[in-house]
């Protein structure tokens, strides 16, 4: 299947979808929580349905050094799978048969419909943009708290709100990352999801995810806040939606050993939630 043949995409979720109805192209979706691990969730269990279950080429861009741990979410949430930490168990012949299929699915798709990358720099994302991002129907930057987006040569930590010097404050990097972001999507013409965290504890750490998300909140067409409501349930709010009501909430239930975020709601088909190997 060739990117753009689609006018939207399904967000995987049955509630979701009857909000949203679909994501759309050139749109900038955020997914925020004051338990950042929930928005990358979230996040990724999109992407596994977008990519496995609906064909579409997606790109997921990473802080370094956590590509080992999505690799494990991903294939976790994709198959509904329990695996140990060396991604292996104990396993019936037609599940070994799956994740099988799935590896070899992996390794094929790697490079086209499927691109998974660091960028530590605003500079790295926009030079993928030029590139692999180029065929993506979506393209995900999961926490983004932890990108530097100053200029090459530059360094200015979360700490730089004010800049005595007059130089770009971290603020400035933001609130450019937010609208690279927004004109990402529409240069794509593809769906941008990020992810951010939503700390409300009054702590020093707590106004950079803030920070983040305010901009993020302002430039975003949907925007989801992920939070637990006790035991294994989630509750995902839709806080912005620009095409649709929004303030609305859907119920989840988060199945932490396979990575799953699944959501009750009835479906509108008979099709599967998850791609079947």
């Amino acid at each position: 299947m060739e990117k753009g043949m689609r006018a939207g995409f399904s967000t995987g979720y049955p509630g979701l979808d009857n909000t949203v109805q679909y994501f759309a192209e050139q749109n900038l979706i955020t997914i925020a929580s004051t338990q950042p691990y929930l928005a990358s969730l979230l996040a990724t269990n999109i992407f596994s349905d977008a990519v496995f279950r609906q064909e579409l080429y997606g790109s997921y861009f990473l802080p370094k050094g956590n590509r080992g741990r999505f690799d494990d979410r991903l294939t976790r949430c994709s198959l509904g799978l329990r695996l140990d930490s060396e991604g292996r168990a104990k396993l019936s012949p037609p599940d070994e048969k799956r994740l099988r299929d799935y590896t070899r699915a992996r390794l094929r798709m790697e490079g086209r419909e499927l691109n998974i990358a660091h960028a530590s720099r605003l500079e790295d994302f926009e030079y993928y943009m030029e590139s692999s991002l180029a065929d993506s129907d979506l393209v995900v930057v999961d926490s983004i708290q932890n990108f530097d987006f100053a200029p090459t040569g530059e360094q200015y930590g979360w700490s730089g709100y004010d800049d005595e010097d007059g130089g770009p404050t971290r603020a400035d990097q933001i609130a450019l990352t937010s609208r690279t972001l927004k004109q990402t999507a529409a240069h794509l013409r593809s769906t941008v999801m990020v992810t951010v965290p939503l700390n409300l504890d009054g702590s020093d750490d707590s106004a950079e995810g803030l920070l983040a998300y305010d901009f993020l909140l302002r430039d975003s067409d949907v925007v989801f806040e992920v939070e637990p409501t006790g035991g294994t349930r989630v509750n995902v709010r839709v806080q912005k939606n620009r095409w649709g009501p929004d303030k609305t909430n859907v119920p989840m239930e988060h199945h932490e050993a396979i990575c799953q975020l699944y959501d009750p709601t009835p479906a509108r088909s008979d099709s599967g939630r998850w791609p079947q190997y």
